[in-house]
């Protein structure tokens, strides 16, 4: 029964540096440009202490990044016409052009930046051609 033994172990060692190599040479993915612009928005939340705050939106990156329930449409419900009709005053929008206009989503970007009810605050762009961007208005009291 020693060789049986000797064999245990030598599994055991095996698997072993497999799983320190395989520690010590993974590394995480990078962020995709979209995703970190999307996290340059939740740091602007975070920096003015307003990550707790309703914020209208549509990309789910947003509330993984917020550490948000996806489904409490209280705190972060989704953005549409019908929706930002009702959104109190103080409410945000973080509006996207890969979920903002489209999917759920029907508030085009140019409908924002004309209504006199919502101030533009944050707005950054990814991509060689910006092809990416992200917004954040607030609602005027």
């Amino acid at each position: 029964w020693r060789p049986v033994r000797r064999r245990g172990w030598v599994k055991t060692l095996v698997g072993a540096i497999t799983v320190v190599v395989a520690l010590a040479s993974a590394r995480p993915i990078a962020l995709d440009p979209e995703r970190q612009t999307v996290q340059k928005a939740v740091e602007y939340f975070r920096e003015h202490g307003l990550e707790r705050e309703v914020v209208y939106t549509n990309h789910p990156w947003f509330t993984f990044l917020t550490s948000r329930d996806r489904y409490d449409y209280s705190l972060t419900p989704h953005l549409t016409r019908r929706a930002l009709e009702n959104a109190p005053a103080g409410s945000f929008v973080l509006w996207e052009n890969h979920y903002g206009p489209r999917l759920w989503g029907d508030v085009p970007l140019e409908e924002l930046r004309g209504d006199p009810r919502f101030r533009r605050l944050f707005e950054a762009t990814a991509g060689a051609e910006e092809e990416f961007r992200v917004v954040v208005f607030r609602r005027n009291p």
